[in-house]
């Protein structure tokens, strides 16, 4: 190529980061959620592994869903009031995830360890309803 030839524009990048074995691609949040998040309603303190087929998902950040670990629209019900919203990701290929199911991973949607905190937490409490404040029940 010469100078007098243009360069071609670079190749258009693609929405998205992918995961660390090439298997998912993760969108985020389609809007950012307003910042300070409400706390998550906790659903299980240890992680739910599932062998997802190709195709676009969302997973819940609220713990409100009645298809967990998946978004099914339920944190805009006036009840759940909460200003979390679903996390957007596509298998690319058949690949198992592990999924936070206590909300407050630093990673989403995988499981990052930190239910075992929750559940160290939990376990030296005494307080009479605690567990049950702690899961929305």
């Amino acid at each position: 190529m010469d100078s007098s030839t243009p360069a071609s524009p670079p190749p258009p990048q693609p929405e998205g980061q992918f995961s660390a074995d090439g298997k998912l691609k993760l969108y985020g949040y389609k809007n950012a959620p307003p910042q300070p998040l409400a706390a998550p309603r906790i659903v299980d303190l240890q992680p739910l592994t599932l062998t997802l087929k190709p195709g676009r998902y969302s997973w819940c950040s609220c713990g409100y869903s009645k298809k967990q670990p998946f978004c099914d629209d339920s944190h805009r019900l006036e009840e759940n009031a909460t200003n979390r919203r679903s996390y957007k990701f596509e298998a690319l290929e058949e690949a198992e995830v592990a999924f936070c199911m206590c909300r407050f991973t630093g990673n989403p949607p995988y499981c990052d360890g930190t239910c075992k905190k929750i559940s160290a937490a939990c376990q030296s409490q005494s307080k009479p309803g605690f567990f049950a404040r702690l899961f929305g029940k």
